[in-house]
């Protein structure tokens, strides 16, 4: 009754999570009202970059503080926390379209705004995805974060479509217009209601160890023999009959230590306890354990990359489609790229899980190189085909899968390459370092975006607006290749020695 009862907490944290995540991801579809608050607010492409890099780094910087609240109070903490953070900034959003010249004078303070929301996104998505880790182990657990970071990346999809279908209000042009005070109102009710659930449901129940029977089996007809082997010894002690070879064991079994002569399962066993000691993963390690390895330095810069350069492209995507007079082709563009990276995250968590069990050869990391690849594509194919729609939806897929198959990558790279000690730290401790690490390439971008538009305007028309960036930011998605390949190196190498 007991092991069903923690069945079904497992599921049913699942079922919670799944409805925390859908709402935590609602501020990775701020791309699509992106142009609303820049025209309304009357910002330019930096003040709107600030904003946007605000988003990006709150959803990301936090990370591994919300990591040790989960480790030391627990995910429902966390939670309670989140919702503190989030509903008051929410509120103070729809403030802001009651008050447009007020705030817009304000631009760090609307940074800070977005910061915090994100932040408290931020520490509820890290518990959330740090319970979901712990709950599933071994062999199904690639699938089942698959499944939760798949949540996580398709909230963007679903509030796109319902921002697009209610609040725009045929707006197409005029995005100043549009009801952003209506879609702020609704992420307040989903706030209070999404993260006080979580605040009570989501439990951590790991599964149960199983026992092994056999090995159990053996230990005590091992004991068995034992005692036979002390008895007969001692009769022979008195007996005054005991042989050089005999003295030598009865020694051993007296200080309770093995030689060479003793059977290969005694020596695997820990005869102070009821259970043997087996399956002790040599790749766990604390959070501070995997700072001082290469592999981490490896993994790191490689996220850094990979999400810097995907999220710059999805937080501007409106902006590039505006900067090629496509406007209307603002939807389709956000709707592809967040099916794209939806399908992404499940299938990156799926096919670790094939490769282990079909293809133990093959290191999980390698998916980390053909995303890289895959970004470089999208980088150098929007070079030469910015201004096409057919090639920004190309570019726009590209860059999602990539974006999708990293994301998924930090939570079971970390806990295949380094262990599940202190997961939620080494999760957040990776989300800070790659959200502080965004701002350069959203700078960067904006810089070249700006330099291309005319005197006195802040929009830019035409190929040239930020072909600049998608150069630099190619070789950067070629370094990141490389890293890549010395990751899968070196996890191909640890599971040589392993298997030896």
């Amino acid at each position: 009754m007991g092991v069903a009862r923690k069945e079904i907490q497992r599921y049913l944290t699942l079922c919670v999570g799944t409805f925390g995540l859908l709402f935590c991801g609602n501020l990775n579809a701020f791309s699509i009202y992106a142009v609303a608050v820049k025209q309304t607010f009357e910002f330019t492409q930096s003040e709107l970059e600030y904003i946007t890099v605000s988003v990006t780094t709150g959803l990301e910087l936090p990370g591994y503080f919300s990591g040790i609240v989960v480790d030391k109070y627990g995910p429902r903490f966390a939670c309670i926390l989140a919702a503190m953070l989030t509903w008051p900034c929410f509120v103070l959003m729809w403030m802001s379209m009651q008050f447009k010249t007020l705030f817009a004078s304000w631009n760090l303070f609307m940074c800070l705004i977005y910061f915090i929301a994100a932040s408290g996104c931020c520490c509820a998505h890290i518990a959330i995805i740090g319970t979901i880790s712990i709950n599933f182990e071994g062999k199904h657990r690639g699938k089942i974060v698959g499944f939760a970071s798949a949540i996580y990346g398709s909230s963007s999809l679903i509030f796109a479509a319902i921002y697009q279908g209610i609040f725009v209000e045929g707006h197409i042009t005029d995005e100043e217009n549009q009801n952003l005070a209506g879609f702020f109102i609704l992420l307040c009710i989903l706030a209070g209601c999404t993260l006080s659930l979580c605040s009570v449901l989501l439990i951590r129940v790991p599964p149960v160890t199983p026992s092994i029977p056999h090995l159990e089996k053996k230990r005590y007809s091992t004991e068995s023999s034992q005692d036979e082997e002390i008895m007969r010894m001692e009769t022979n002690i008195n007996k005054g009959k005991l042989m050089d070879d005999d003295d030598y064991n009865l020694t051993n079994a007296e200080d309770d230590t093995f030689d060479a002569k003793t059977p290969f399962i005694d020596r695997n066993l820990n005869t102070d306890k009821n259970t043997p000691e087996v399956g002790k993963d040599i790749t766990d390690s604390t959070c501070f354990q995997m700072i001082k390895t290469l592999k981490f330095h490896y993994f790191l810069w490689i996220v850094i990359i990979l999400k810097g350069i995907g999220l710059t492209f999805s937080t501007n995507v409106t902006i590039v489609a505006k900067s090629a007079l496509l406007e209307t082709a603002s939807l389709p563009l956000l709707m592809t790229g967040s099916i794209s990276n939806t399908l992404a995250r499940f299938l990156g968590g799926c096919i670790p899980d094939i490769l282990k069990q079909k293809f133990p050869f093959v290191p999980t990391s390698s998916l980390l190189l053909f995303a890289s690849f895959l970004m470089m594509s999208g980088q150098i194919l929007l070079i030469f085909f910015n201004q096409s729609l057919i090639g920004l939806v190309s570019c726009s897929v590209m860059h999602s899968v990539a974006n999708g198959l990293t994301s998924v990558m930090v939570m079971i790279g970390i806990a295949e390459l380094f262990g599940s000690t202190e997961l939620s730290q080494k999760i957040g401790l990776v989300l800070s370092l790659g959200g502080i690490c965004a701002f350069p390439f959203a700078k960067l971008f904006a810089w070249i975006y700006e330099n291309n538009s005319p005197q006195g305007s802040t929009n830019c028309v035409g190929v040239h607006c930020s072909r600049g960036a998608y150069a630099i930011m190619a070789v950067f998605a070629l370094v990141s290749a490389l890293l890549s390949s010395a990751l899968a190196k070196a996890e191909h190498n640890q599971k040589s020695q392993n298997q030896t």
